[in-house]
């Protein structure tokens, strides 16, 4: 049967409109979230997409469906026998075969928690954690010894040296959103005479948005790059460039030149922080050539790897300046707080009881917040 797509507000909704048009027995095929187009992006919400098809029934005289439905019926008795012996309390004088997992030593928690292994025997020597013998496992004075460690490797905030804020970054980072809530920032919170640079890059400059959202704020918004002359004095200056693909090096040789014209900018590398580790460390080191100030991780409601964040950091020269997140303007956006972060990821234990307690693989999520 072709595979259908339905549309709704929230995912509940796409789902039952799946099972009114096509029953309890659909499959369905895929998810995503649509955006929304133009300016309907600053009050609308994203909504969602679901493809499923009706499956086929099987015939009756079908003799692999009632093989099947056994097998299916054999595993199910396997996994409750299986989980009723996990759960089993030992006896007396009997040993512990059935208990929970393993417990870990700190570097096998650190992996687990996302954290990359060229990563994590540098953190070991920053926490003063020798190596560990077999059958030792962490405490929680291990554990506060890395997040100490952890926050000391962490890079120091930029020190901006202008008032110039160029914006650069992959196409669909987010760039113009990020923009758009430190202009906010600036001139709601804090009450400065902020302008705008819509300035054309390789391509045109479309984004529309930033002209209708400035507007709102009664900031100006030039379509050229003013003489120097005018930055000076001024408050902050905003610059939205559009975004280069990392692999077009004609683009990317482009922006660097158009980076010169700017009086000492400030450049920050906008990265989408919901993107795979893989893809977003590859774009992190193909702006490596341009004079980066500080990356903005944005998207950063949509995943929770926090992982992720460290190893941008420990992984490339940069320095984190802020995280970004939200659907709306002004959302979220903030500077990075490296101890706020570990609280979030796991708790602080103390107190002589907690420092004899050790950890099971399960503190892995709370370390470093494993999706």
């Amino acid at each position: 049967m072709t595979p259908r797509i339905f549309v709704g507000e929230t995912a509940a909704e796409a789902v039952q409109l799946v099972r009114n048009e096509l029953g309890p027995d659909a499959v369905v095929l895929n998810v995503r979230r649509l955006p929304p187009e133009g300016l309907a992006r600053l009050w609308q919400k994203p909504r969602i997409e679901v493809t499923a098809l009706k499956q086929d029934a099987a015939p009756r005289t079908d003799p692999t469906g009632a093989a099947l439905a056994e097998l299916r019926d054999e595993l199910v008795a396997i996994k409750q026998s299986l989980s009723s012996q996990r759960t089993k309390p030992a006896l007396p004088g009997e040993p512990n075969d059935h208990r929970p997992q393993p417990k870990l030593r700190i570097a096998e928690l650190l992996e687990r928690g996302g954290l990359m292994p060229a990563h994590v025997q540098r953190v070991l020597e920053a926490a003063g954690v020798g190596p560990e013998p077999p059958g030792s496992y962490c405490t929680a004075t291990d554990i506060d010894a890395v997040r100490r460690a952890l926050v000391s490797l962490w890079p120091p905030p930029p020190s901006y040296l202008s008032n110039c804020h160029v914006f650069v970054g992959p196409p669909g980072s987010g760039k113009t959103t990020v923009l758009c809530r430190w202009l906010a920032q600036a001139v709601l919170a804090e009450g400065q005479p902020a302008r705008v640079l819509r300035v054309d890059g390789d391509v045109a400059n479309t984004a529309e948005s930033l002209s209708v959202f400035a507007e709102v704020l009664g900031v100006p918004v030039d379509r050229c790059c003013p003489e120097s002359t005018r930055f000076a004095g001024a408050g902050p200056v905003f610059v939205d460039l559009p975004g280069v693909t990392p692999s077009d090096l004609q683009a990317m040789d482009a922006l660097r030149k158009r980076l010169a014209t700017f009086p000492d900018p400030q450049v920050h590398l906008v990265l989408n922080g919901a993107y795979e580790q893989s893809v977003l460390l590859s774009q992190a080191r193909a702006f490596r050539a341009l004079p980066i100030t500080d990356v903005v991780v944005s998207h950063v409601d949509e995943d929770c790897r926090w992982a992720k964040l460290w190893n941008l950091a420990l992984g490339t020269n940069y320095t984190i300046g802020f995280l970004s997140g939200g659907q709306n303007v002004p959302g979220q956006f903030h500077i990075p707080d490296p101890e706020l972060l570990l609280a979030a990821q796991f708790p602080k234990e103390t107190g002589p009881a907690q420092q004899r307690k050790t950890f099971s693989p399960g503190v892995a999520n709370l370390l470093l917040n494993r999706a």
